[in-house]
């Protein structure tokens, strides 16, 4: 169910060739980044409806900053519809750099879920109808302990995958999945929605 990056773009690999000075700059400036919190939205939601809770531009904005001490699960954005996200761009200028050369910039963050917390259960649903999107994660800051995602097909059948630095996770969020936090430390990742189209231009989804 997890797919291949090289099957998505090889241009991926360009992560992984400037790891260093992408998790550099990511925990130099984690402090500074405008992160927010949507752990209650979205574990209310996936409870009520079985989906994860749509973050749009007039969601996000309404969401509560991220506080320092509290556990939840935040989004840090980076493009939005193609356009930079600066307050946080113009702090991680290597990464910005290196997604615009991949050129997948249509729905872009940085993805932090804290420790001991999980999202249960869920589907994301394509953002046009009839337009595969891919959910595209890779591993910024993932510790050496364990942080899972997980991907059940409607037969039953459940594939797990431990979050591991500079490796990709791609799926169809179509497909139903959940993610753990066992470590004692935050997990992060660089979280890429990329559709199947160039005509894409409804409203982005953070």
């Amino acid at each position: 169910m997890f797919i291949d990056y090289q099957n998505i773009s090889n241009k991926l690999i360009l992560l992984n060739t400037y790891f260093d000075s992408i998790q550099t700059e990511y925990r130099n400036n984690f402090n500074s980044l405008e992160f927010r919190d949507f752990i209650e939205e979205q574990k209310n939601h996936i409870k009520d409806t079985g989906r994860g809770y749509p973050i749009g531009y007039e969601s996000y904005f309404s969401g509560k900053p991220r506080v320092e001490g509290k556990s939840g699960w935040h989004i840090a954005p980076l493009f939005a519809e193609d356009n930079l996200y600066y307050l946080n761009t113009q702090l991680l200028p290597v990464l910005t750099k290196v997604l615009s050369q991949i050129g997948m910039t249509s729905v872009c963050a940085i993805n932090v879920l804290d420790p001991m917390q999980s999202l249960e259960w869920h589907i994301d649903t394509d953002y046009i109808p009839g337009v595969k999107l891919h959910r595209i994660m890779w591993g910024l800051e993932c510790g050496d302990q364990k942080s899972i995602i997980q991907l059940r097909d409607k037969q039953g059948n459940i594939t797990e995958r431990e979050f591991k630095d500079r490796e990709f996770y791609i799926f169809h969020p179509e497909t139903e999945h959940r993610v753990e936090n066992m470590m004692s430390i935050p997990r992060a990742v660089v979280c890429i929605d990329y559709l199947d189209s160039t005509k894409y231009s409804g409203t982005a989804i953070l």
